[in-house]
């Protein structure tokens, strides 16, 4: 997966899909970029739909991403941190799964949440 530059979290995305000003800014400014997303955020915006028109509008707009599948590694991984911080920093299954995949892949993580940043290794940027 050389072919992407950087993953997108949850909540970059929510904010691009609500037409936030800044994330739209942001994604124009970035549109030659390669992005991806871990599978496990793929799953997160569609589970918010909230009607299967919204549903639809979704599932258009995540077709401009390429889906970064979990491997075993990242589920082991995910394990650890999440036995390790899950209580004394509040960090989910679900934020340790994409932690997981882009420690793997070696790529920064764009997102909003401060969670991540227990992860060692991992690549956080604040993109707005």
């Amino acid at each position: 997966m050389d072919d992407i530059d950087l993953l997108l979290d949850t909540t970059v995305l929510i904010d691009i899909f609500k037409e936030d000003a800044s994330a739209v800014n942001w994604a124009r400014q970035n549109q030659a970029l390669r992005i991806g997303i871990p599978l496990i955020v793929w799953m997160e915006v569609i589970d918010g739909a909230r009607d299967s028109r919204e549903q639809r509008r979704l599932y258009e707009g995540l077709n401009a991403y390429r889906v970064v599948y979990l491997d075993e590694g990242d589920q082991e991984q995910a394990k650890v941190w999440l036995r390790a911080y899950s209580l004394s920093h509040d960090i989910g299954s679900f934020d340790c799964l994409i932690a997981a995949t882009a420690v793997r892949m070696g790529k920064p993580l764009y997102t909003l949440d401060s969670d991540f940043s227990i992860i060692p290794s991992l690549q956080t940027i604040r993109p707005y």
